[in-house]
């Protein structure tokens, strides 16, 4: 007997031991190695937590097809509901993508999830990128951990976290913000750069598109079809509906229930290359039809809807970007202009509060709530109200006496509070090392391109009854002054911007 009771007391002994050394590894990890960040480095999940006060707003997540095929700022103006694009990585565990969610989400809200087809064939996986991106120095992606529910911070801990990686990032107090002086100048530059982006209207989408070496795409897309591309996981899966997707499916009615929003799904834009296209494989041809409805089957199964057929959302070459699944951003009008008839065929509700209106007001808000330097947020607040309504978004030089240069290829300018019975465009200009023809945008319409010397463009047609110009250029072949051996200048210029004036009609 008493042999027994020592066996007894060395097995309790040892259990609690293993908790006790196990709560100390997890505390250890949770409060030492996870970046704590104030200004989140993600500029979406920055939008996420300070549009959360709004009911019914609209919110695009999934892969990163999501951010390079829908203008959000289009959807927002037609069913003025504020609107943003959360998409990301496909190889982020969809679980995690709606933990995430869940904390910011209110009644009425809509979630539009747009879900490449590994995501449907493999359920959750923790990639190696992801992983890491959770515990670097910068806290890329520490968010996604911060907002998990406890017991998932524990499983993830035990079973998703290297060993070896969290006691480096223990070792080196990652998350302890004594430590992060580094981190507070990142989150001052995050916070500068977030709120012009809001001020430039920004939602999310991929608006920075460089050019492609069409070329370099070619090849090193040889060795990959399309179908080998987008289908890896469908076909290693034998075209099979995941269990690990059914699982995300019930977390998902576990939501709609705890906050009252709602999850629509929707098909993830795919894209033919200049050397194969999509779903012409033999398996594809013959499996992908039935594959489609299947999923379909098993998502309205579980209460939710799909908008279209998988085929609504494949585009020829013309549309190719850098990868199966990314639009150039001349495709997104066709894209985007598909999206909202099949939402307002399914009956999305309209609002009459533009979304474009309380953005700026709901960012202002969050940031004065925030335990930062309320100094400096009072300054750039300060700043945002200034008479100036031109606000040079993106891509350009410091302004000169005569205007600014564009920098790389695209340029975005946002003109506000102007005359909504504008009724044409002008546009005043210079080039370096020769005038090529520059591509505009108007509000997110395709204007052509044109060489913009004086060039006067029609408005009619154009939505501005917000009060509000969205503009934007790509240019031909910048060239800085270095390489054509004309001075030290390195910057990578092309089109000179040296005014914009709103006219009204002809005379």
């Amino acid at each position: 007997m008493p042999n027994l009771m020592r066996a007894k007391t060395f097995s309790l002994a040892y259990l609690f031991g293993v908790i006790a050394i196990g709560g100390l590894y997890y505390a250890a990890v949770d409060n030492l190695a996870v970046v704590q960040r104030t200004i989140d480095y993600s500029y979406r999940a920055f939008l996420l937590k300070a549009s959360a006060p709004v009911s019914g707003k609209l919110i695009i997540d999934g892969g990163s097809s999501s951010i390079h095929g829908i203008d959000s700022r289009k959807i927002e103006s037609r069913f003025g509901r504020l609107t943003i694009n959360l998409g990301d990585n496909a190889k982020y565990p969809l679980a995690y993508k709606i933990h995430r969610l869940k904390p910011y989400l209110k009644a009425s809200d809509t979630v539009l999830l747009t879900l490449e087809w590994n995501q449907y064939a493999e359920g959750n996986v923790f990639s190696k990128e992801y992983v890491d991106t959770v515990f670097d120095e910068r806290g890329s992606n520490s968010f996604y951990y911060n907002d998990l529910p406890f017991l998932e911070r524990v499983w993830f801990i035990f079973t998703k976290v290297p060993f070896l990686l969290a006691v480096e990032r223990i070792k080196t107090l990652n998350g302890v913000d004594s430590d992060k002086e580094n981190l507070d100048r990142g989150e001052s530059f995050s916070l500068q750069q977030f709120y012009r982006r809001v001020q430039g209207g920004e939602r999310g989408d991929s608006k920075r598109q460089a050019v492609v070496d069409i070329e370099a795409v070619r090849a090193r897309l040889l060795s990959t079809s399309c179908d080998r591309y987008i289908l890896q996981e469908t076909i290693a899966n034998d075209f099979t509906v995941s269990k690990g997707f059914i699982q995300n499916l019930k977390l998902l009615q576990d939501t709609e229930v705890a906050t009252g929003a709602r999850f629509i799904f929707i098909w993830p834009n795919v894209v033919d290359s200049v050397q194969n296209d999509c779903y012409q494989s033999p398996e594809a041809i013959a499996r992908m039809p039935i594959y489609g409805e299947d999923i379909k089957r098993v998502v309205n199964a579980h209460g939710f809807d799909f908008l279209g057929s998988y085929e609504d959302s494949h585009f020829d070459k013309s549309c190719f970007f850098d990868t199966y699944y990314h639009l150039l951003q001349e495709c997104w009008v066709e894209r985007t202009d598909k999206l909202i008839e099949q939402m307002e065929v399914y009956g999305l509700a309209k609002s009459a509060v533009s979304g474009r209106d309380i953005l700026p007001q709901l960012v202002s808000d969050y940031l004065k709530s925030l335990p930062v330097n309320q100094v400096q947020i009072t300054d750039l607040l300060e700043q945002s109200t200034s008479p100036d309504n031109e606000e040079f978004v993106s891509g350009w030089a410091n302004p000169e006496v005569w205007g600014r240069w564009s920098l790389g290829y695209e340029s975005h300018v946002l003109i506000t509070n102007i005359d909504v019975q504008a009724q044409r465009l002008r546009i005043k200009g210079r080039y370096h090392h020769g005038a090529e023809p520059t591509a505009v945008w108007v509000n997110g319409t395709n204007f052509g391109e044109y060489v913009l010397k004086d060039r006067t463009f029609d408005l009619q047609g154009v939505d501005i009854e917000g009060g509000v110009l969205e503009l934007r250029f790509r240019h031909r072949n910048p060239k800085s002054p270095k390489e054509l051996g004309l001075s030290g200048d390195t910057r990578k210029i092309k089109f000179g911007l040296d005014n914009i004036s709103l006219l009204g009609p002809k005379g």
